[in-house]
């Protein structure tokens, strides 16, 4: 997972000096101010502010949906074969019950890799607490495992 955590801490840190008013790359906008969407910093031009804003919004959530995609388990390899089912399967009880399980392995995989990708997050932090972008990394794995709970809790 560490390495999931570099490309997505890179990828911010790109973001953030991209939608920084100065044009020094070293000086970009915070790891705070990217997860929050908004940007702090006084702007004499306010619509130049407000899509500067608008398109560092949409450049985050792209991140973190390909984060989030990565960390799920979509589909399991059942026993070396792919079956397919017709309509006319779902009335079937025993393949509800195959579905079910399938589904769970699904979600426990998930939790997995997500809990791997909070506890590189947190090791991360442990080594270089200042890290750009380790705590919203370990925000996305942490929210990612609450969806899960919050899942198995209504099942």
């Amino acid at each position: 997972m560490s390495y999931l955590l570099d490309a997505y801490c890179e990828r911010l840190l790109v973001i953030g000096q991209t939608h920084t008013i100065t044009k020094n790359k070293h000086i970009h906008v915070s790891e705070a101010e990217l997860v929050s969407g908004t940007i702090m910093a006084n702007w004499s031009d306010h619509a130049r502010r407000r899509e500067a804003v608008k398109a560092m919004n949409v450049e985050t959530g792209e991140l973190v949906r390909a984060i989030r995609a990565q960390l799920l388990v979509v589909q399991l390899e059942t026993e070396g074969s792919e079956t397919t089912y017709d309509e006319e399967d779902y009335e079937d009880w025993a393949f509800r019950e195959e579905f079910d399980h399938t589904e769970q392995q699904s979600m426990a995989e998930t939790f997995k890799r997500s809990w791997a990708a909070w506890r590189v997050a947190e090791d991360a932090l442990k080594e270089d607490p200042s890290m750009f972008g380790a705590q919203s990394f370990g925000l996305i794995a942490l929210s990612r495992m609450l969806e899960i709970l919050k899942a198995c809790r209504l099942m």
